[in-house]
């Protein structure tokens, strides 16, 4: 087991060693979890969420053995990377990787637990959540901060931004998860900065409270945003469901053979 972790918590490494190897038989799960595992352990200060990546595909396994990061590698540093640009995420605490011989196994994110007032999901399925359009602006300037720095979150989903009220109607914490799939760009154009707004903008209402904020910071034309946000955020909704409608599709027949 490979086990890289933060300065400040080289202390623990035995703690956090024998999390992992308990990881399958212990820890309370949360999320979906449709492809990877994420736990939390209540060791306190901090607790500790490990989310545990699924085994990759062949090809996948040759990869991150030899030649690329694994996601939980990739997940641990731009997490680092984050917090040194002063955007929120759970603390990073480190990440493991276990071998499988000449092939690549099992990989361990590890953080600080975030425990949330909301996340951004539930002001798109709440159109009456109490300073729900203060929120998405300040979601807005935090996603356009992001984006000045070259940073696309191409996971930039509501179920990957964890909030915390600071001062009601004033002051929130945006913390950011699932960090594994990013780019950095230099200049990023105009177009890239709005599509990346597809999985958020999910609802007309929604769509417009982003192009508007983002319009005013941008100095874009209103209209012009919103088309182009809600457009791609159509066209994502659109080829989840052709995808949901396929596996449904796939399933049936396969239960049928």
């Amino acid at each position: 087991m490979r086990v890289v972790l933060s300065p400040e918590y080289e202390a623990q490494k035995s703690m956090i060693l024998d999390l992992i190897r308990k990881f399958d038989q212990e820890g309370e799960e949360c999320g979906p979890g449709k492809r990877n595992t994420v736990k939390v352990f209540p060791t306190g200060n901090p607790d500790i969420n490990i989310k545990k990546f699924q085994i990759p595909i062949f090809l996948n396994r040759v990869a991150y053995r030899f030649f690329r990061k694994s996601k939980a590698q990739r997940s641990f540093e731009y997490g680092r990377f984050l917090l040194e640009k002063g955007f929120s995420t759970p603390d990073p605490i480190g990440y493991a990787e276990e071998p499988g011989g000449l092939l690549f196994k099992s990989s361990y994110y590890i953080c600080e637990h975030i425990y949330p007032d909301l996340v951004f999901n539930d002001l798109i399925d709440r159109p009456d959540f109490p300073q729900r359009e203060t929120i998405v602006r300040e979601f807005t300037r935090m996603t356009f901060r992001l984006h000045e720095h070259g940073i696309e979150l191409l996971d930039h989903s509501p179920h990957n931004t964890l909030i915390i009220v600071k001062e009601p109607g004033k002051r929130y914490d945006f913390f950011l998860i699932d960090l594994n799939r990013m780019k950095f760009r230099k200049g990023m154009k105009m177009k890239t900065r709005l599509k990346n707004f597809s999985r958020v903008a999910i609802t007309e209402e929604i769509a417009a409270l982003i192009s508007e904020e983002y319009a005013r910071l941008s100095g874009m034309p209103y209209q012009e945003v919103f088309d182009s946000v809600w457009s791609q955020a159509r066209r994502f909704i659109r080829l989840k469901k052709k995808k949901e409608l396929f596996k449904k599709k796939v399933g049936i027949a396969g239960s049928e053979t």
